[in-house]
């Protein structure tokens, strides 16, 4: 374990997990060996860290602080982590890539590439045709992220009209940028129904406030609400 993590923050690497400071991490996720990553959000942070359990250590994989304060965090099939921070402007969803050594630990072949959002923060449901969408063409002030079993990912949106989005993956099964399609499931764009939406068909239900989304075994999406 020597050695590992971001050498930007060697205060915080190598250390047992019960001793670090942590400055609110508002998301987690387990990667495939069952390892947790979290998204630091809070003032002067901005990381991806990880805690590594065979090893009882913590340490950070990315400091990411002069771009984003992520608050969201999922795992793909490929150890990768994306993330997205609720409050960030510029509003993108990142993709932080295992290096060689095919797992998260802060070395520096790993790669961070934006795979949706314009930056600007603000969605507008008219920007996804009914045949989808570049994720690369549309706002993502993104509330909550998760994966379904067939590599989708599931983006929850905040800023101008709430909605669900679904982002497919390209010809190789990753959300990575490379051909991936965006979809809308539901926005409260096109709602007409009660504010909390129960009772209305998926693509018309309203949306209120929606944050966390999660999807369970069986395909189906549950998404939380705030506010």
């Amino acid at each position: 374990g020597s050695g590992r993590g971001d050498p930007r923050d060697d205060d915080k690497n190598n250390v047992d997990p019960l001793t670090a400071p942590i400055n609110e991490a508002l998301d987690i996720a387990l990667d495939a060996a069952g390892n947790l990553l979290f998204a630091e959000y809070g003032f002067n942070a901005g990381r991806i860290r990880k805690v590594d359990f065979a090893q009882n250590l913590i340490f950070t994989v990315a400091d990411v602080s002069a771009f984003s304060h992520p608050s969201v965090l999922a795992i793909d099939a490929s150890g990768a982590a994306l993330f997205a921070g609720f409050a960030d402007s510029p509003s993108h969803v990142w993709r932080l890539s295992p290096g060689a050594d095919g797992v998260l630990n802060g070395s520096p072949d790993e790669v961070l590439q934006i795979v949706a959002g314009t930056g600007v923060n603000f969605f507008d449901p008219a920007s996804i045709p009914a045949g989808g969408a570049n994720p690369l063409s549309i706002g993502t002030p993104t509330g909550g992220l998760a994966f379904g079993a067939d590599g989708s990912l599931y983006v929850t949106v905040q800023l101008g009209m709430p909605s669900l989005l679904r982002i497919t993956p390209g010809p190789d099964g990753l959300v990575d940028g490379n051909g991936d399609t965006a979809f809308l499931v539901t926005s409260s764009g096109f709602a007409t129904g009660p504010i909390m939406g129960d009772g209305d068909p998926v693509t018309s239900a309203r949306l209120f406030s929606p944050w966390s989304v999660t999807v369970g075994p069986n395909g189906e999406v549950y998404r939380g609400k705030g506010g």
